[in-house]
């Protein structure tokens, strides 16, 4: 994963779990990415299907732009995949993340 010079704004509700981290953005971007070009689908392709620019995602898969839930439930449809395998990674980084967590 590429280290970017990004401040972390992490925010940790009241049980210590991390809520919101821009790395969070970043791994569900690159889950995405991994599996467009999985199925050999251009950017511009997915774009096609969400009525949006290749450029927002070209955002979306480098974690610049959040992606919505109603947008990633439409990129799911269309890469015919459930929601959840956007998420490994990230589940993976949180698991982490509150595993080191004090509590």
């Amino acid at each position: 994963m590429k280290t970017t010079k990004r401040k972390r704004m992490g925010a940790r509700g009241s049980n210590g779990v991390i809520i919101h981290d821009p790395v969070l953005d970043e791994l569900i971007g690159m889950q995405v990415r991994l599996i467009r070009k999985s199925q050999n689908l251009t950017q511009m392709k997915l774009a096609e299907g969400l009525d949006i620019s290749y450029q927002q995602v070209q955002k979306y898969e480098r974690g610049r732009n959040r992606i919505a839930a109603s947008t990633l439930l439409c990129i799911a449809a269309l890469l015919g995949r459930p929601v959840a395998d956007f998420y490994v990674l990230a589940d993976a980084f949180l698991a982490e993340a509150n595993r080191q967590s004090p509590t």
